[in-house]
């Protein structure tokens, strides 16, 4: 994707006193792939938000949270302490 395609575009590095017309233009194309990605995960983090604002309103049961963010299910038992997780019914395998 250019540069200008991106919503805004990068007029400060196309105009830019200390940047060539090249130069700019290759900053601004690496810019874009990462601003894509910080969105998506700042896009995915907000529904998580939501979805954990709403959860709570509602009184839902630690179960319940643990299939509606699965993810931050598995790293918590991943990282907490063995003690503290054992008690939440988490199984070993054999």
């Amino acid at each position: 994707m250019r540069a200008e395609a991106a919503p805004g575009g990068f007029p400060s590095l196309q105009d830019n006193l200390w940047l060539g017309g090249g130069e700019g233009e290759a900053v601004a194309t690496a810019l874009v792939p990462k601003l894509h990605k910080t969105r998506d995960n700042v896009e995915k983090l907000l529904f998580e938000v939501a979805t954990l604002e709403v959860a709570l309103k509602a009184g839902t049961d630690a179960v319940t949270l643990a299939n509606l963010m699965p993810s931050r299910w598995a790293n918590f038992i991943r990282n907490s302490p063995m003690d503290e997780v054992k008690p939440l019914g988490t199984t070993t395998r054999i």
